[in-house]
């Protein structure tokens, strides 16, 4: 009997879809990032992003190790990528650059693949706005940080199957992450050390009809620390001399992530297919830094998150369409601890000794409403492709400050803009790719109508801030520029 369409949404949600982490990343602040984390090649990038209910055979082994499935033969790629960050008040970031190089052997029955890029941050912002790759090799100055990532994968096809399964690790090797330059003051000089390691267990299967099935289990852990030196101006010394006196603080950022990714999809005829996503995450924040913009210090804090989504897409002889919907609730507790004085207790010959225990002091409740939306269409005869991303970040702050007893709540939303252009060519035998991105709504964060001053580098993944006013920015825009090329050896 052939299925309804509301039993079709029904599996949608039940059995959810694709997205470009299994790790939902959890942001309080429309910050400025920038696409560090753009390593890989991909088709429909240039849709918007649109991955429910549309096949993406560059990009789908990076997301999904099981999708390596997909490789046939050897290929290999290499995906220079370049983007910068412009603000209405004038100042731009300098290019930031990465070059990755990756090969995916596919067999019969295992298939695997090695990734390895090298990338230059700038920390030195200027008025023009930069056009020219500036490679990323050699030695790098005190203006610029440089990382290394390196990913790996391995699978089989399960035998008289259409079944597959895959391991993957993805290491990122970090002295800089884009973005908390605005959280920390220019007072301060910011060394960043540290890593984000992410681990995935993947399952692809497909049936009769069009049929498929995926499942990916990740575990993510993030640990970085960084240092920050304050100069200040000693005493005088004799013949009016003067030293300067550095002040050191030392903050850590540490999160256990744990996700898990379903997505399920089918044709609804010889056109059009269906697919729905339903994607958990799980984390533990055992460190969060203490920014400048924070108005408390907080020790530790948890989150769980979701994404529940449905997609649609279409594909004819000469062009194809898809449109993402996706719903992103969102729950997070960060808190302050404190050595309290519970209790005096009186020791031997008449003395006291005071007794503590550890107490919450102060709670932040956060309670999130995000949506995606993306769609997109991309012609099959000249490879040129348009799309939009719609990402509508909103949540409720609860403040709970127990000493004073008093209660402070504050609501936040913005929305994320991005605009996706690409086009493809053979050339020599392979493929190249174009990619811009060109993204709005976010910024330099400030409280009070005043501007957080900038420094140096941190951890892109989570902004747990709960700010202490209503959060302004100084508006920017991103651009990003990717040329992927690709060779297919069968």
């Amino acid at each position: 009997m052939r299925p309804s369409m509301l039993s079709l949404l029904l599996l949608a949600v039940v059995f959810p879809f694709r997205t470009a982490s299994q790790i939902i990343p959890i942001r309080t602040i429309p910050l400025a990032r920038g696409d560090q984390f753009l390593l890989f090649p991909s088709q429909n990038r240039p849709m918007g992003g649109v991955s429910i209910a549309l096949e993406d055979s560059l990009a789908d082994p990076f997301v999904n190790p099981a999708a390596g499935s997909l490789v046939k033969g050897v290929r290999a790629s290499t995906s220079p990528m370049m983007y910068g960050v412009g603000f209405e008040s004038g100042a731009r970031s300098t290019v930031n650059t990465t070059i990755p190089i990756g090969v995916v052997l596919g067999g019969e029955r295992y298939f695997g693949g090695l990734t390895w890029a090298r990338q230059v941050l700038s920390s030195k912002e200027q008025v023009s706005f930069p056009i020219p790759f500036s490679l990323p090799w050699g030695q790098t100055s005190g203006e610029s940080n440089s990382n290394t990532y390196t990913f790996w994968m391995a699978g089989m096809n399960i035998p008289g199957t259409a079944f597959s399964v895959g391991l993957s690790a993805f290491w990122a090797d970090l002295n800089a992450v884009d973005g908390v330059q605005y959280l920390y003051s220019t007072r301060d000089e910011l060394t960043q050390r540290g890593s984000i390691a992410t681990y995935r267990l993947g399952f692809k299967g497909s049936w009769d009809g069009g049929r498929s099935f995926e499942a990916v289990l990740a575990h993510q852990v993030t640990d970085m620390r960084h240092l920050l030196s304050t100069s200040t101006v000693g005493p005088w010394m004799p013949f009016d001399n003067s030293i300067t006196l550095p002040t050191l603080r030392a903050e850590e950022d540490k999160t256990l992530a744990y996700g898990l990714h379903l997505e399920y999809s089918q044709p609804l005829n010889a056109v059009w297919r269906i697919g729905g996503i339903l994607t958990g995450t799980i984390k533990t924040h055992p460190k969060i830094p203490n920014y400048e913009l924070m108005n408390i210090p907080r020790d530790p804090g948890n989150s769980t998150a979701w994404n529940v989504g449905i997609g649609l897409s279409s594909k004819g002889s000469s062009a194809m369409f898809g449109i993402d919907v996706v719903y992103e609730p969102v729950k997070s507790e960060t808190w302050a601890e404190e050595e309290v004085l519970v209790m005096p207790v009186e020791e031997m010959y008449g003395d006291f000794a005071p007794v503590t225990r550890t107490m919450r002091t102060i709670e932040n409740f956060f309670e999130f409403s995000n949506y995606h939306l993306r769609f997109g269409v991309q012609s099959l005869v000249r490879d040129f492709g348009v799309g939009l991303h719609f990402h509508r970040i909103s949540y409720d702050m609860k403040q709970a400050d127990h000493r004073a007893g008093s209660i402070r709540r504050q609501k936040e939303s913005w929305t994320e803009i991005t605009f996706s252009v690409g086009f493809g060519f053979a050339f020599w035998g392979g493929q190249v790719k174009y990619l811009g991105l060109a993204d709005f709504g976010t910024g330099r964060p400030g409280l009070g109508g005043g501007i957080v001053p900038t420094a140096g580098f941190d951890l892109a993944t989570d902004f747990l801030v709960a700010p202490q006013s209503a959060i302004v920015v100084d508006n920017a825009v991103i651009l990003t520029h990717q040329i992927s090329f690709i060779i297919q050896l069968d």
